[in-house]
């Protein structure tokens, strides 16, 4: 855990000022509906049994863990067949959020930012060229306070236990 922790606070420059905090010990809170984009892992399947398995566990919503307020770093892994968990952000009006992941197979991870109907909106930026650069980030340029959710998608079928780490930032 450590060979795959260092690397995130090097990347950060933030050594020993972030907490890191298991994903479990966070909140479970209501979830967003299934994202309506294609399953990253679909090249992956190796049989059809695999395929219908990951396709069917996918129309149910993601587990989902409330963040705290500010900068932190969260540590998880995939324990679902869907192969995702979203992590929910409650972004004041004028505040930007945005998202980090690290891990040992950084290019099996995607993140995406998507809202309460599990669609991207404006002002919802992710990578959605595959570069291996899982990153996502969330300006909010409304009056109000808006709830968004931050989904971490696997592009292998079979990545089950990685551990990986999120490093959310404010601005």
């Amino acid at each position: 855990m450590l060979a795959i922790l260092s690397p995130i606070f090097a990347f950060v420059g933030l050594q020993g000022q972030l907490q890191v905090i298991e994903a479990t010990s966070l909140p479970t809170v209501n979830a967003p509906l299934p994202p309506g984009y294609l399953d990253p892992a679909s090249w992956s399947y190796t049989s059809s049994v695999d395929a219908m398995t990951r396709i069917t566990s996918r129309k149910a919503m993601p587990p989902t863990v409330a963040l705290p307020e500010g900068d932190c770093i969260v540590s998880d892994q995939i324990k679902n067949l869907a192969g995702w968990s979203a992590f929910q952000a409650t972004v004041p009006s004028g505040r930007t959020v945005k998202v980090r992941l690290k891990a040992q197979h950084e290019g099996w991870f995607e993140v995406k930012t998507v809202n309460k109907w599990g669609n991207y909106e404006r002002e919802m930026l992710q990578n959605l060229v595959p570069k291996f650069d899982p990153e996502a980030s969330y300006t909010n340029k409304s009056s109000q306070t808006k709830i968004i959710y931050f989904i971490v998608d696997t592009t292998e079928a079979s990545s089950f236990n990685e551990k990986f780490f999120l490093h959310f930032s404010w601005e």
